[in-house]
């Protein structure tokens, strides 16, 4: 069994006090498993990452948006004209639960007031337009306001109110919208109906129907009235926080843009950039891996890329130390210590997984749902690992097996559809921010990757002897 004093010599005693109570046998470890949704800031299952990463990251993040918390005293100088920053890292490295610790560094009476934007929750993520994005953050603004207490002039609201109003609802195809919110409307403008509006007008983007379409097309027609009402909203919202001593200037956290369809994003940052980014306010958005690489420019928009955890140096194949600790801690503040054989079998899963967080504890799960007996041995992190494997061989190509073969020769193939696609889905991991990548480590356990190995290996042998021939 592993010694927790031996892994960790210099624990404190609030991460021993979450290791010793960590579920100790399977049942309870996998039902808390099946809720992997980000950490907020002060999660006592939360590890600091930052060593495993990089230092650089967390200050490029900061200075990004303006902080400089290195500064004596810290400084705080935001961007004048707002800024739409994106938040890129591969699906599963933790970019929404590292997205809440950075911007409650931020959320200060002298900094930001942070409002996090759960597109997963408000809107249907398989079928997205730039008009329920804003919407549905300035949903969560209201919502935010009302909840916190925090008065605005009626004047930065009521011409939000008046579009709604005047001209989405007086509109003959939403009329039945029209009708239910008829007798409301009459009483005239207050700020609960404002947000009942905006919720109802959101709500219908969940529903798959011609409805969701309608509403579209009534809002994108007069999308410019729109987003010169939430500006004037959003400088409104700025003077109350002031006055209210909430903070200096608003800042969206929209998560959820990661995980949209691949012509969903490509349309979302790419054709609708222009109007993605009419909002004027500062807002992170979460991006896939894949949209960096599309090969468009993305001009409107600042970018900031979150690192894989690098399990090993590039250079020599060495084991990082800090690496290790913080997915080990990850793994063992949800399993109790006494559930690993050994520190190999604990590492096992570290090693397949390749540092994606999301798959560490994607192979935790399953090896408590297959194993007979506790605790985990190797045996049982292999079986874990090539179930997981199996997931991606469903869709997997031929083709693609050679691309990720050579990948794990440390060749870098540049990009194309593909390339992009197998970093979209996870099976090909990045690394350095992009300059170096590898296979996902269980794919190696798979026999179309096997066979793609031998016939690299088999090429290469084959134009050694051609070079050794040639006079």
């Amino acid at each position: 069994m592993l010694q927790i004093d031996e892994l960790f010599p210099q624990l404190n005693e609030e991460t021993r006090a979450t290791l010793e109570a960590a579920p100790r046998n399977e049942a309870v470890v996998l039902y808390h498993l099946h809720d992997l949704g980000p950490l907020e800031a002060g999660d006592r299952l939360y590890v600091d990452s930052k060593a495993a990463r990089s230092d650089a990251f967390s200050n490029e993040f900061l200075r990004k948006l303006g902080y400089f918390p290195e500064q004596q005293p810290p400084m705080f100088l935001p961007p004048k004209n707002g800024k739409h920053l994106l938040f890129f890292g591969h699906v599963g490295c933790g970019k929404s639960t590292e997205l809440r610790r950075l911007s409650a560094q931020l959320q200060a009476q002298d900094r930001y007031w942070v409002t996090h934007v759960d597109l997963l929750k408000l809107i249907d993520p398989n079928n997205v337009r730039y008009c329920d994005v804003w919407l549905a953050a300035t949903q969560a603004l209201l919502k935010h306001l009302e909840d916190e207490h925090i008065k605005i002039e009626e004047a930065g609201a009521k011409r939000l109110y008046n579009w709604f109003t005047q001209t989405v609802l007086t509109h003959e195809k939403v009329s039945e919208l029209s009708a239910e919110l008829k007798t409301e409307i009459e009483a005239g403008y207050s700020f609960p109906l404002l947000g009942k509006l905006v919720a109802k007008f959101t709500s219908a983007f969940k529903l798959a129907n011609t409805k969701r379409e309608t509403i579209r097309e009534v809002v994108n027609n007069s999308y410019g009235e729109f987003i010169g009402a939430l500006n004037q909203l959003l400088a409104a919202i700025t003077d109350g926080l002031q006055r209210s001593g909430k903070g200096q200037l608003p800042l969206l956290v929209i998560d959820g843009p990661d995980r949209f369809r691949g012509d969903d994003w490509r349309r979302f940052f790419q054709d609708e950039g222009i109007q993605v980014t009419q909002a004027q306010c500062v807002t992170i958005y979460t991006a896939p891996l894949a949209l960096k690489h599309n090969g468009r420019p993305l001009a409107q928009f600042d970018a900031v890329i979150l690192p894989m955890v690098k399990l090993r140096d590039f250079d020599d194949g060495h084991a990082l130390p800090a690496a290790y600790d913080m997915m080990r801690l990850m793994l063992l503040k949800r399993a109790h210590y006494s559930m690993f054989a050994d520190l190999q079998s604990l590492d096992d899963v570290i090693d397949y997984s390749g540092g994606n967080v999301r798959d560490a504890l994607k192979l935790l799960r399953i090896c408590c749902e297959i194993v007979e007996r506790l605790p985990f041995d190797r045996a049982t992190v292999e079986k874990a690992a090539t179930k997981l494997a199996a997931e991606f061989r469903h869709w997997l190509k031929i083709e693609h097996y050679q691309i990720l073969a050579q990948s794990d020769l440390l060749l870098n193939q540049g990009h194309s559809d593909d390339i992009n696609y197998l970093i979209e889905e996870g099976a090909l991991l990045e690394y350095n921010t992009g300059s170096w990548r590898q296979a996902h480590p269980v794919l190696r356990l798979l026999h179309p990757f096997k066979l793609a190995q031998e016939k690299l290996a088999q090429e290469a042998l084959a134009q050694t002897a051609a070079a050794d021939k040639t006079p």
